[in-house]
């Protein structure tokens, strides 16, 4: 078997990112969620064209951009410095006049008055960090604000996350949009690289048709190098200065009950349109009305479920596993809904559905891992039909010292080659058991599957 390499981070939100590095040198990410409550498993990831992984808690989606920079969850990034497999390096920005003290999850370390002759509204700076058990604490609140502003009849992410600080960041990195191609500071400028720039407006809405707020990846598809970056979406509305060309878009948007959980996630893609002159686009999660299902020969509960979207462009110079690509993921069996889509007019499309399930009884000695073969659009039947000849059956037996913890876990991920399909699928799993492990056989790839013992979930 190729020799892999496993590094781990830590999110602000206490999340765990499993980074592992194949033989061919692509990662695949495997996150571990800080909480097994209901939505907790719910994640946004996006890759931009410099080939950066983000992951996004969808509890944090509201947020991302704006009090909490995206450097933040910029994995890649984060996977480079060794410190981070325990604790985040963040820093501080605090607004005028504002007393710095350590916001809900973050312990603040040093503190930095603001520069004489700062610009109005700029406080005080400080370095801290956040660990995976502090995060926690940063997780629940992220949920009371939403929860707070769902029950409240307000879009969530209304309710500032921390009084009194401007921003969040991962120390070291920017306070930048993640891009490529046109720099964050000149997206908005009227001219770039010598390009005549045109304000392109989304409108993008929730499911329940009010402005949603996220991050969307928006890529020129003519040559993703002239412009891609991963934007925030404010109330609904995010407007851009992109040059004249043909351009695709996609954005992840959870759904939100009153505690705070997320009850589903959409996967809103536009394949292709035109920027010529002022520009307006609709994304809208109401139109993603496509479950990811599965048909199994035994029955099985969902635990893990992904749409897995990547847009290469006309120059083919960049391979699908490497285009800019985002993700809708759900490590707890929340829906994800995706909306239909044609094959692409310029470029092309690499869409593919991940679906996971465990045998209904506890005492079941079975699970699924099913890959959708590979398609060049976004079908309307998110179903995936898998037949026993279709599958492999992979029979593992699992020891653990009786002193330690009975949960462990198993992620299982497809190696393929032209496929986005980059995430591994985790699922809890007792020890010591004798699991068959049914993979599906439709990409004529690898599996990697690794196991982690419970005393190493519990150091």
């Amino acid at each position: 078997m190729a020799k892999t390499r496993t590094q781990y981070v830590t999110l602000v939100t206490g999340d765990r990112v499993a980074v592992t590095t194949t033989a061919s040198g692509r990662d695949v990410l495997a996150v571990r969620p800080a909480s097994r409550a209901a939505g907790d498993g719910a994640f946004a990831s996006f890759q931009d064209a410099s080939g950066d992984r983000y992951v996004i808690p969808a509890s944090a989606e509201p947020y991302a951009g704006r009090q909490l920079d995206l450097s933040l969850f910029d994995v890649t990034a984060l996977v480079k410095d060794p410190s981070a497999a325990d604790r985040v390096p963040v820093t501080v920005s605090f607004t005028a006049g504002t007393r710095p003290t350590a916001p809900t999850g973050l312990t603040l370390t040093t503190t930095t008055p603001a520069p004489a002759g700062a610009p109005a509204g700029q406080g005080a700076s400080a370095h801290g960090y956040a660990t995976a058990t502090s995060g926690r604490k940063l997780a629940r609140l992220l949920k009371q604000r939403i929860g707070a502003d769902v029950e409240a009849g307000r879009k969530p992410g209304t309710t500032p996350l921390f009084q009194g600080v401007a921003s969040v960041g991962r120390t070291g990195a920017a306070h930048t949009t993640a891009s490529a191609g046109t720099s964050a500071d000149s997206l908005r400028s009227g001219t770039s690289n010598g390009y005549k720039l045109n304000i392109l407006t989304l409108n993008v809405e929730d499911r329940s048709g009010a402005g949603a707020t996220g991050t969307v990846l928006l890529t020129n598809t003519d040559d993703a190098t002239t412009f891609t970056a991963a934007l925030p979406v404010v109330d609904g509305v995010e407007k851009v200065a992109v040059p004249d060309g043909h351009y695709s878009a996609a954005i992840p948007v959870p759904t939100y009950d009153a505690a705070g959980d997320v009850t589903a996630q959409s996967l809103v893609t536009l394949t292709d349109f035109t920027v010529s002159g002022a520009t307006t686009e609709d994304l809208d999660a109401r139109t993603a009305t496509a479950s990811l299902t599965a048909g199994t020969p035994r029955p099985a509960d969902a635990d893990f479920i992904s749409a897995n979207w990547a847009r290469t462009d006309a120059t083919g110079q960049v391979a699908l596993e490497y285009a800019p690509t985002v993700w809708a993921t759900t490590a707890d069996g929340t829906p994800v809904y995706v909306n239909a889509q044609p094959a692409a007019a310029v470029g092309a499309v690499g869409y593919t559905e991940q679906w996971s399930g465990h045998a209904p009884d506890a005492t079941g000695s079975y699970r699924y891992d099913l890959d959708s073969a590979a398609a060049d659009n976004v079908p309307a039947d998110q179903r995936i039909h898998v037949t026993t000849g279709q599958l492999a059956a992979v029979t593992q037996r699992y020891d653990r010292d009786p002193a330690s913890p009975a949960d462990g876990q198993v992620a299982s991920n497809e190696l393929t080659s032209n496929t986005p399909a980059m995430w591994s699928a985790v699922a809890t799993q007792t020890m010591p058991a004798r699991l068959t492990d049914y993979l599906s056989t439709f990409n004529g790839g690898d599996w990697l599957e690794e196991v982690v013992s419970p005393v190493a979930l519990s150091s």
